[in-house]
């Protein structure tokens, strides 16, 4: 009996080891993926701002006086600014979900109207490089309780990083389909995919994989983390798979009711 105590005190001491490994091991992955973070954040938000200085000495020299050159430096400008504010947007959304104070208020919204502009928002992009942008909401689909900025949101993130991972001339589609008491919305595309060791962890704030579809494109990949808190706080689920063919797609759902 004597052994067989001593055997149970073992066995539960190595328990113990082992949960306590595993936890400092999940711990040090949390702090990489923080300092992960700030590294991309940084060079996300520098390399904008390292253009927009450049063009504005330039301008303020007069090393530029072409109109031509002048009007493409202001585009050019603008685009950066556009991609610094989307970089803040995302840091500013992530902060107030982990502290709970993204409020979600619903209202009766068609989501046909959602996908028809958040789509037409990215036509030009996609028509410069030869992809087919398409929706197809099904007839039974409104009207969703939903909040339309921040689902709008989702939509702009996931349908943003499905064009990153197209392939010239491929294919990106968005439909959504009424499936028993909830609304199945889905964005797919025709790029590499993902990596099946990083689906389940996908949505994770800070993750990135190392497959090419995670890491080819910079970024601190808060697109995905930012849309499941969206998600989450519309009662709905979302996941990602990879298509049978090719491509990937990411789908969540939205309770069809109130």
């Amino acid at each position: 009996q004597g052994r067989d105590e001593v055997a149970q005190v073992a066995r539960t001491f190595n328990r113990m080891a082992e949960q306590l490994q595993q936890a400092e091991q999940e711990r040090w992955e949390v702090e990489q993926m923080r300092r992960d973070l700030v590294a991309w954040a940084s060079h996300d938000l520098r390399t904008p701002l390292t253009s927009i200085r450049a063009m504005i000495e330039a301008l303020s020299d007069g090393v530029v006086s072409d109109p031509e050159t002048v009007q493409r430096y202001y585009r050019t400008m603008r685009a950066d600014i556009i991609a610094l504010n989307d970089i803040i947007d995302d840091l500013f959304e992530l902060a107030q979900l982990d502290a709970g104070g993204l409020v979600m208020e619903k209202s009766p919204h068609s989501l046909g109207d959602l996908v028809s502009d958040t789509l037409e928002s990215f036509q030009a992009v996609a028509r410069q490089r030869g992809i087919q942008l398409h929706g197809r909401v099904a007839d039974d689909v409104d009207p969703v309780p939903l909040n339309a900025p921040k689902i709008g949101r989702v939509l702009s993130n996931l349908v943003s990083n499905a064009l990153r991972y197209a392939p010239d001339g491929g294919e990106v589609l968005v439909t959504a389909v009424r499936q028993g008491d909830e609304v199945i919305v889905s964005v797919q595309d025709s790029g590499p995919g993902f990596n099946p060791d990083d689906l389940p962890r996908v949505f994770e704030q800070f993750y990135r994989g190392e497959q090419a579809r995670s890491r080819a494109t910079g970024g601190a990949g808060l697109g995905l983390a930012i849309a499941r808190g969206i998600v989450a706080g519309h009662d709905g689920r979302i996941w990602a798979a990879n298509n049978p063919d090719k491509g990937a797609r990411v789908e969540f759902s939205l309770p069809s009711s109130s």
